[in-house]
Formats: structure tokens, sequence, C-alpha cells
């Protein structure tokens, strides 16, 4: 992604960080679409289409607001306030995320029409984010977990999306590393399937 022309360092940092941590909002999303995720797990030849929901009420938005403030405590005072609200900007709950994981092909569908579609030997690939900017998107899915790694040469957004045995359940954990980020960002989301 690009760094514009800015005034000052702290607004440099803030659209370096927003371009990694935003490339989702809860404005993303696919049609429906069920599997067993056990019997995806068990043949890799086999496709896990399947629609998970949020379902962590207000304590995946908490866990996030702790997150954003452990990175950014060592920030100086005026620098920690703006980033703080930007990071939350751009750190919001996605509300919905459908898969699409076959043996050629990973797609990861949000609300709103954002995908992110790649191939499943892990091979990175160019994608535009919401911002207009390019990065490399990577996604990997082996063991009933999806690796999927956002980044370019300022930092990476890394998301590992777990599904348990049953296809029930979905968690998805996020790091966030940058090179004006005094400590990664981490935190955890967990999600149901839809319909159920």
């Amino acid at each position: 992604m690009r760094i514009k022309q800015v005034v000052s360092p702290a607004a440099a940092m803030l659209l370096m960080l927003g371009g990694l941590a935003g490339w989702a909002s809860p404005s993303q999303a696919s049609p429906d679409a069920s599997s067993d995720a056990s019997a995806t797990v068990a043949n890799a030849n086999a496709e896990l289409e399947q629609s998970f929901r949020y379902a962590g009420g207000n304590k995946g938005r908490v866990a996030i607001e702790q997150a954003v403030d452990e990175a950014i405590a060592d920030m100086s005072p005026l620098i920690r306030g703006i980033a703080r609200t930007r990071l939350l900007e751009v750190n919001t709950v996605i509300e919905t995320i459908d898969f699409s994981l076959g043996s050629d092909t990973l797609r990861t569908s949000y609300i709103g029409g954002r995908i992110i579609e790649s191939p499943a030997s892990g091979a990175a690939v160019r994608w535009v984010n919401q911002f207009g900017d390019t990065v490399n998107v990577s996604q990997r899915w082996s063991d009933g977990k999806l690796v999927q790694r956002i980044f370019d040469g300022n930092g990476s957004r890394t998301n590992v999306y777990r599904f348990s045995e049953d296809g029930q359940s979905m968690t998805m954990s996020v790091t966030i590393k940058a090179d004006r980020l005094p400590k990664p960002i981490r935190y955890r989301l967990r999600y149901g399937k839809k319909g159920s």
C-alpha cells in the first residue's frame, strides 16, 4: 500500500496502519452456503461452503479495544490518542464471513461484496483493498483452519480462521504487525454457523 503525502509523521503512520488494519470492515459478504467442516478436513479434495455470523457479543469488541490499547501503550500521548481512534475505526467486528474452500481455489467473502480469492497452494496474489491500495494476499487451508495473510513492505495482517469439527462454529484470530506500531495488535473473535 502507498504512504500518501501527508503533513505529519503521525498522519503517515495512521494511513499506513489503516491500509492494513482496515482491509475488511463490516460493510462486506456473499451468498449463504453450508456443508460439513469435518468432512472437508478429512477429504482435502472436498470443499467447505459455509457462512458464519459473529457470535461474540460485546466481549469481542472489548477484546479489540484492549488489543489496540496494549499495542499503542508506548506511544507518546498525543500520537496515542489519534492512533487509538483510527485503529478502532478500522478494526471493527466483521459481522458475516462466507467461505468457499476448494482444492484449487480459496475464496473468503465479506458483507458488501469484498472478496479475497487466491490459489489453494498458498501462493500470494495481488489484491486491491478498500482504500485502493494494492497489497499481497495469500491463503492456505489445512487441518481445519484457514491462514490468510495480507501484507506489503510496511507490515502485515494475519487472520487465522479455525473451524470446529462439527462445522457449527469458527474463531477468527487476528494479528496485525506494522513498522510504526510498537507492538502487534492481537485479538480473537467468535462466530457461529449462519442459520443455526
